[in-house]
């Protein structure tokens, strides 16, 4: 099927837990602890995770600078994709969105890098399932981003994290949500994808953040080296809704 690895029809085991979000005030929101120094003139980031999306539109993970004019880097869903979008100096920016939909009752599993060296050279890409779905070049100036927060289910607007767009959470189920400081290869994208249990292991040195979204305590507990915990408002845990039998296959 498109957006499916070879054998993934073979692999077989249990997502046992995650969080939803009603796409109307459930949020996760926070700071980095150790700084985020994400280099314009050396762009480098991947950010993977797994949703069920109940809905077309809402932001599903975000890294922001805090103000109305930057989105930092977000990705969501529109018209069913996942767009991505990366922002510029003062406003606008560009991004990539997938030709395949994702909002189709069934767990899937996203990954999205960034790389350039230089203004105007950014390429990003966006798998499904850990394979390449779109990819490409996004002309824009960005400037260093030192402070971005990140943001789960939502939009953040400002640099205190208590302003968020209505119209921009996500209607969503999302788990296992693991941002990196480098451009991931292929094969650590397929090894991310595999690790259903979460067991890590994968570009350990350059995970910055990693939210399992295991359970419904707050704060949301980061599984990285680096103690980025989130505040967790709102949000609903069942484990009985997520003991899914086939990964990437429908529930």
């Amino acid at each position: 099927a498109p957006g499916r690895p070879a054998g993934a029809c073979d692999m077989v085991q249990d997502m046992p837990t995650a969080l939803s979000f009603n796409g109307t005030s459930d949020l996760a929101s926070g700071s980095f602890a150790t700084g985020w120094t994400q280099n314009a003139a050396d762009l480098a980031n991947t950010i993977t995770f797994w949703v069920k999306a109940d809905a077309t539109s809402g932001y599903l993970v975000q890294l922001s600078q805090g103000t109305a004019n930057d989105n930092g880097v977000a990705l969501m869903l529109h018209d069913g994709n996942i767009e991505s979008f990366l922002g510029a100096i003062g406003g606008g920016g560009s991004g990539k969105e997938t030709t395949e939909t994702v909002n189709n009752d069934e767990w899937q599993h996203i990954t999205y890098t960034a790389s350039g060296t230089g203004a105007g050279a950014q390429v990003q890409s966006l798998f499904i399932n850990s394979v390449l779905n779109i990819s490409g070049a996004s002309s824009i100036t960005r400037t260093d981003d030192p402070s971005l927060m990140p943001a789960i289910a939502c939009r953040v607007m400002d640099s205190s994290g208590g302003e968020y767009v209505p119209d921009n959470f996500a209607n969503a189920k999302l788990r296992d949500v693991r941002i990196f400081t480098s451009v991931l290869s292929q094969t650590e994208i397929d090894e991310v994808f595999a690790d259903v249990n979460m067991g890590g292991g994968t570009a350990t040195a350059t995970l910055e953040g990693w939210w399992k979204c295991e359970d419904g305590s707050t704060p949301l507990a980061d599984s990285s080296t680096n103690s980025n915990t989130l505040v967790l408002d709102g949000g609903t845990w069942d484990k009985s809704e997520y003991n899914l039998n086939q990964i990437g296959l429908g529930s």
